[in-house]
């Protein structure tokens, strides 16, 4: 990709992210019954590996946005504030999972289904995949990518647009399978999407990622 590289090409790069994200899930994680510690090193290794073509990725979609993304220190005060506001966003978003599956309201969504069986399957490296690999490779492709994917200029109305796309493109990738998973799923990605436009920081959201998936898991 050139310096300063078209919508389309965004936009692309962005779709190629995600199916090589779902390649590396495929390579990395143990398809057997059992894990051992090969597997789980190279689990490490290879999500390690793809992190860091990503952060790549993410560095040339970065570079071209005006105003470019904050090189702050991560706990500055600006961060604290986007970290705290997503925080709250999320926090009010599993209340009201919690109280539609309480009265079931809701069933189960087809990911959360998939990562209990495979948590039963091989702990570590699910566990390792979801409390921290996920996190960081989906808050580099959903936020740092496609927030940065439709224009160059950062406006309040770009940002909103860029905010609205990206909350819905990751509740859509978690297979909600019904509106209230839906909206949930959309929401816990405003959460995040909220800081990351608020910071200019992609670790912000990252942070606040983990922390939501750490909790879930535990």
């Amino acid at each position: 990709m050139s310096k300063h590289f078209s919508t389309t090409q965004r936009v692309l790069g962005f779709l190629l992210a995600f199916i090589m994200y779902q390649l590396v899930d495929m390579l990395v994680l143990p398809s057997g019954r059992h894990e051992t510690p090969v597997t789980i090193t190279i689990t490490v290794v290879g999500y390690g590996i793809f992190i860091a073509v990503l952060v790549w990725m993410y560095h040339r979609y970065a570079a071209t946005q005006t105003p470019p993304d904050h090189r702050r220190p991560l706990l500055s005060k600006r961060n604290w504030q986007a970290l705290l506001g997503g925080l709250a966003i999320i926090v009010i978003v599993q209340v009201a999972a919690w109280l539609a599956a309480t009265h079931h309201l809701a069933p189960q969504s087809s990911n959360q289904t998939a990562v209990v069986s495979y948590l039963n399957r091989i702990p570590w490296s699910m566990s390792l995949s979801v409390g921290l690999f996920s996190p960081i490779i989906e808050e580099l492709i959903f936020r740092g990518m496609i927030m940065n994917a439709f224009t160059a200029r950062r406006t309040r109305s770009s940002r909103w647009f860029a905010a609205i796309v990206s909350s819905i493109a990751f509740a859509l990738v978690h297979s909600p399978g019904d509106p209230i998973n839906f909206l949930t799923y959309c929401g816990l990605g405003a959460g995040m999407a909220f800081a990351y436009a608020w910071s200019d920081d992609v670790r912000v959201g990252a942070v606040l990622h983990v922390l939501n998936n750490c909790w879930a898991l535990w």
